[in-house]
């Protein structure tokens, strides 16, 4: 696997697009991205200040490409390298990967994209353009929904919702955003009136109340009347959509501001405030979806 990706000069293109290769030289962008606060991430906030730029390039270029695999039950999850897959490209109505019975990971054959030919995608996991360009180094045009970022949810007299990082994966397999509890973010802990919960998703045309549905259970388990979850779900919603706008214009003004002095990181930065505008154009979007 390695032979190939030197063959190819996969880590060469890697440096190119990444934006970690932007971020490690520009340490301010630390502010509004930090490496995401999980067990599997390969590198941190720290690793970035140091200035070992080598190492975050090549852990951000491995970390793109494994796979978590849990041979058994009995046996911890590893990460590994998965040939063949490795080259899909990744769209989100792609094949997921799964077990079999065996405990294999296999991958169906996905079904045909319109103006893509025979080519076959993977779904490399329930990720919106954020979470792709973050994580693999592309911005993902395609994807309809918006994974919402870090806030809490401040309802007075009812309570507070933290909304977290969590990705709604399991042991590397992919859940299908067609699912509707998908949309249903899972219940961390909790607090007397303070909820943790997962990741919540700002969902396209294909789901456009589910959002509002999600907050409504999350409401529900506050203990707020029945007759107060429509007005307490719209100002969760906004209090939502107000906090992604604000991050998503912000770390845009800020990327506009670089002095950015090549012309890899200025291709780099143009890329990331495509995916701003393109985010904040999802979400602003949304409420025209959840009020039709």
């Amino acid at each position: 696997m390695f032979e190939v990706y030197n063959l190819s000069r996969k880590m060469a293109q890697h440096c190119s697009k990444s934006p970690w290769s932007l971020i490690a030289s520009h340490l301010d962008l630390l502010s509004y991205i930090t490496p995401p606060s999980r067990d599997d991430f390969p590198f941190s906030a720290r690793d970035l200040r140091s200035g070992d730029k080598a190492k975050v390039m090549l852990a951000s270029f491995l970390h793109s490409r494994l796979f978590t695999h849990q041979p058994n039950e009995q046996t911890r999850p590893r990460p590994v390298l998965v040939p063949v897959t490795d080259f899909l490209n990744h769209h989100w109505t792609g094949a997921p990967y799964s077990y079999d019975r065996y405990r294999a990971v296999v991958m169906r054959r996905s079904a045909p994209l319109p103006g893509n030919g025979d080519e076959c995608f993977a779904s490399y996991g329930l990720h919106d353009a954020y979470d792709t360009w973050i994580s693999y180094g592309f911005v993902d045009e395609d994807v309809p929904f918006a994974q919402s970022l870090f806030t809490t949810v401040d309802l007075p007299r009812t309570g507070k919702i933290r909304l977290g990082l969590m990705t709604p994966e399991t042991n590397g397999m992919v859940v299908s955003v067609r699912d509707l509890r998908t949309y249903i973010p899972p219940i961390l802990s909790r607090k007397g009136k303070c909820l943790n919960i997962g990741a919540v998703l700002i969902p396209g045309p294909q789901a456009p109340r589910a959002l509002r549905r999600a907050l409504k259970l999350l409401i529900g388990e506050l203990g707020a009347p029945r007759n107060r979850h429509r007005d307490l779900v719209i100002a969760a919603e906004e209090q939502i959509i107000d906090a992604n706008l604000t991050y998503y214009a912000e770390l845009k003004s800020l990327l506009k501001r670089l002095t950015v002095d090549n012309e890899v990181h200025r291709a780099i930065r143009a890329s990331f405030v495509r995916l701003c505008e393109q985010q904040i154009a999802r979400v602003r979007n949304y409420i025209g979806y959840a009020e039709y």
